[in-house]
């Protein structure tokens, strides 16, 4: 009797099967690693911004600095503003033509809106 040598038919349509479970279960999961990871960049650069902003303005008497005067525009087109806990969100119905905001700073690509701040 000759042997043969190789894979039957069965083996490989299980072996595939496997496969296709595995990267059923992978995909999903990395696309929420991947969003995670852009939050986590979006975060990080609004941020450095916002130390920049402060530590460049920080010679300034003439300004105050009040977190909630600041509006950030990152790259994706949309406005942030900090929180209590520091963490950046989504603010909606924003118009940086509004006269209230008139003063604004650009840091690599993130362009922040202020009142002008004078002390008393």
């Amino acid at each position: 009797m000759k042997k043969n040598k190789g894979f039957t038919l069965v083996e490989l349509v299980i072996v595939l099967a496997v496969i296709s479970i595995l990267l059923a279960i992978l995909i999903p999961t990395m696309g929420n690693i991947i969003d995670s990871a852009k939050e986590a960049k979006k975060q990080a650069d609004l941020k450095a911004a916002y130390t920049e902003y402060i530590a460049q303005n920080s010679q300034d008497e003439n300004k105050t600095f009040d977190i909630n005067e600041l509006v950030f525009k990152y790259t994706d087109e949309k406005y942030y503003v900090m929180d209590e806990s520091g963490e950046f969100v989504e603010k909606e119905k924003f118009d940086p033509a509004d006269e209230e905001y008139q003063d604004s700073f650009t840091y690599n690509k993130i362009t922040i809106y202020t009142t002008k701040g004078e002390a008393e």
